[in-house]
């Protein structure tokens, strides 16, 4: 399944995001999630996670929060890694 597609299957379903510090709104969606309200959102959402992940930032979707929570904590022991 393309990546846009699965947005789009996500439609008025809970998802969740890992945490980029960027601001309060995207740590509320980490804590969170949100609900993908429909396949102009679903577009959207998948835009922005593509353009993220091309300049550099690791911006990742989840189907659940656990996902998220798993990602995050791999960033965040990869970057502890590069520090030493």
């Amino acid at each position: 399944m393309k990546r846009l597609d699965w947005f789009k299957s996500k439609i008025g379903q809970r998802i969740y995001r890992n945490d980029t510090h960027c601001c309060a709104h995207c740590e509320k969606v980490f804590r969170e999630g949100l609900i993908v309200h429909d396949e102009n959102h679903a577009t959207y959402l998948y835009e922005i996670e593509s353009g993220f992940q091309r300049d550099g930032f690791s911006l990742m979707y989840f189907e659940t929060k656990k996902q998220a929570d798993n990602f995050e904590s791999c960033v965040k022991n990869d970057r502890r890694k590069k520090l030493k």
